[in-house]
C-alpha cells in the first residue's frame, strides 16, 4: 500500500504536554485507518540529543511554542505523499524524513516534527498488517526492511499526487492528498484501535511475508514485558525541593503487570501517609513522584525504607542522578539546589558506594557528567563488584554511535532509550540493536514532559526491553502507559514477565 495512494490527509497541531508546554501532535488519515501520535519533551537533556525545534518568541508560551515545527510537519507531509514509498516500509519513510531535514541533529525541521510522523506510520503499518503496535515493532526489529504490504485492500490506480496545504487559525497545518482512496474506517478525531491479539490478517488466503507475522505467532517466543521502575520521589530539575538527584525509583516483583502495579499502589499510599504526616503536604513533581521538602538523598531513601516497613512490601531501589545538571568546573555540586557542596570524581564514587551498601541500590543512571568518561569507567569497575547496573542516558542519548563508544569504553551496561532523543522509530531500533551488540540491557523511558500517548508501552514490549520507567503511579500521562501494559499482557498471552 503506497503512501501516495492511501494517505488522504496529514494534520499537524500544537497541543500541551503534562507541564503545560506546547508540543506537536500529528494525525495521518489513510484509506483504512487514522493514526495519531504526539511528541514528549525532556527538562534534563543531553547535549547531543536531536533538536526539539521551538519558536523562541518569549512573548508566546515563554518561547516554547512550536509553529516552526508545525511548518516542518507540513513540509515532511507534502514530500511524503508524493513518494512511491510503501506504508509498511518504515525504514525508507524515516530515511526520507531524515534526508529531507539534512542536518546531523534534525535541527532544520525538528525532531519534534519528525517523530510523531514516524510513530503514525508505525501505527498505520500495524493496522495494515492487522497486528498490535508492539507486534509491528517486533516485526521491524526482526526485519531490516519490512515487506511491501500488498495484502490489504487493493490499491486504486496510481494517480499524480495532489498536496493541497492549508493553515488553520490556531496554527495547525493540514496537508491533503485528493487522489488517495476515500473510504476511511476511523474518523480523524479517533486514534487507531488496537486489533484483537488473535485477529487474522486482512485478506484471506494470502500468506504473510516470512519472518513477519510468523515471528509473533509462536507464542511470542522470547518476548517479555519489561520490569517497571517507578519514580516515586522527584528531585533535580523535576521538582523545587532540595534533592540533588533527579529520581528515586523502586521496583517490585510480580508475575504480571497488574500484580506489580498493585504492589506499587500499596507502597505509594504508605509512602504518601508518611510524607503527609512529616511534611504536611503531598505535592508531586513533573513525573508524578512525591516532592517533599527534603535536602539530602539519604532523607529520601530513609522515606523509602519507612514505607517498606509500613506496607510490608520490600522494593528494590534505583537512582537517576542526572549528574550533568550539577557538574561545575570539574567537580560535582551535590548542594546545587541548597548550599554548595562540591565533590571530586573520586569522592563521588566513594559516596555512591556508601549509598549502594547502606540502601541496597541496584541501579544508578547518569552518575557522572556525559563527558566525564574517566568517572564512568572507574565507577563501572566498582559497580561490577557490587552487582549494580549503570544506566547511560545523557551519555548516549539513544544514538547508535555514542552507544558503541560507551560499550567499547565500558562506561555503562544499560542503555536508556528515549525516542525523541534520536527522532525516528528506525533509529531507535538501530540504537537498541547496537546496545544489544555491546552486551547492554535496555531500559525504555518516558520524558518529564509527557502526553497521554501510550505508544511507549508498545515500544518497550516490541523491543523486548528489560526495563521500563514512565514515572510514578500518579498523573494520567504516566498511569496510562502502565495500564496499557496490563492490556498488552492480557491480549498477547506473553508467558514471561521480568
Amino acid at each position: 500500500m503506497k503512501i501516495k495512494e492511501h494517505v488522504r490527509k496529514v494534520i499537524g497541531r500544537s497541543i500541551f504536554d503534562s507541564r503545560g508546554i506546547p508540543t506537536v501532535e500529528v494525525d495521518i488519515e489513510a484509506s483504512f485507518a487514522t493514526a495519531r501520535a504526539s511528541c514528549p519533551s525532556g527538562a534534563s537533556t543531553g547535549s547531543q540529543e536531536a533538536l526539539e525545534l521551538r519558536d523562541g518568541n518569549n512573548s508566546k508560551c515563554m518561547g516554547k511554542s512550536v509553529q516552526k515545527a508545525l511548518i516542518g510537519v507540513e513540509e515532511l507531509a507534502t514530500s511524503l505523499i508524493s513518494t512511491p514509498l510503501e506504508i509498511t516500509d518504515q525504514a525508507a519513510i524515516d530515511k526520507h524524513m531524515v534526508s529531507l531535514d539534512g542536518t546531523k541533529n534534525k535541527s532544520r525541521v525538528g525532531a519534534n516534527s519528525i517523530l510523531p510522523i514516524s510513530i503514525c506510520f508505525s501505527r498505520l503499518g500495524a493496522r495494515c498488517m492487522k497486528v498490535q503496535d508492539w507486534e509491528y515493532i517486533q516485526m521491524l526489529v526482526n526485519n531490516d526492511k519490512m515487506y511491501p504490504c500488498g495484502m490489504c485492500s487493493s490499491a486504486s490506480a496510481p494517480a499524480p499526487p495532489s498536496d493541497k496545504s492549508q493553515n488553520l487559525p490556531d496554527g495547525s497545518v493540514v496537508v491533503e492528498n485528493s487522489n488517495a482512496e476515500k473510504s476511511v474506517e476511523k474518523s480523524a478525531e479517533k486514534e487507531v484501535e488496537q486489533p484483537a491479539a488473535n485477529e487474522s490478517l486482512p485478506c484471506k488466503n494470502v500468506k504473510s511475508p516470512e519472518g513477519c507475522r510468523n515471528s509473533v505467532q509462536k507464542k511470542n517466543a522470547g518476548l517479555t514485558i519489561p520490569k517497571i521502575f517507578f519514580n516515586i520521589i522527584n528531585g533535580g530539575r523535576h521538582s523545587d525541593n532540595g534533592l540533588f538527584v533527579q529520581e528515586i525509583m523502586v521496583s517490585f516483583e510480580g508475575n504480571a503487570p497488574y500484580t506489580v502495579l498493585s504492589c506499587a499502589s500499596e507502597f505509594i499510599w504508605a509512602l504518601k501517609a508518611i510524607v503527609k504526616k512529616r511534611y504536611k503536604l503531598t505535592g508531586v513533581g513533573d513525573e508524578g513522584g512525591f516532592a517533599p521538602p527534603i535536602n539530602s538523598l539519604e532523607e529520601g531513601l530513609d522515606l523509602i525504607q519507612e514505607a517498606s516497613a509500613a506496607s510490608g512490601i520490600k522494593p528494590v531501589i534505583a537512582l537517576d542522578v542526572a549528574a550533568s545538571e550539577f557538574y561545575q568546573n570539574g567537580k560535582y555540586n551535590i548542594g546545587w539546589k541548597t548550599k554548595d557542596k562540591f565533590l571530586t570524581q573520586a569522592e563521588m564514587i566513594e559516596y555512591y558506594i556508601k549509598i549502594i551498601k547502606k540502601y541496597k541500590v541496584v541501579m544508578i543512571e547518569d552518575p557522572f557528567d556525559e563527558k566525564d568518561y574517566e568517572g564512568w569507567a572507574k565507577f563501572m569497575e566498582e559497580a561490577a563488584k557490587l552487582n549494580v547496573q549503570i544506566v547511560g542516558d545523557d551519555l548516549i542519548v539513544t544514538n547508535p554511535e555514542l552507544i558503541k563508544k560507551a560499550g567499547e569504553k565500558k562506561l555503562c551496561n544499560v542503555a536508556l532509550i528515549k525516542m525523541n532523543q534520536i527522532g525516528t522509530i528506525t533509529e531507535t531500533i538501530q540504537a537498541v540493536k547496537e546496545a544489544r551488540h555491546q552486551g547492554m540491557k535496555i531500559m525504555a523511558s518516558h520524558r518529564s514532559g509527557e502526553t497521554e500517548d501510550i505508544f511507549l508501552s508498545h515500544l518497550s514490549v516490541g523491543l523486548s526491553a528489560d526495563y521500563l520507567k514512565a514515572g510514578s503511579l500518579c498523573r494520567s500521562e504516566r498511569v496510562s502507559k502502565y495500564n496499557e501494559l496490563v492490556r498488552i499482557f492480557e491480549k498477547s498471552k506473553i508467558d514471561t514477565f521480568r
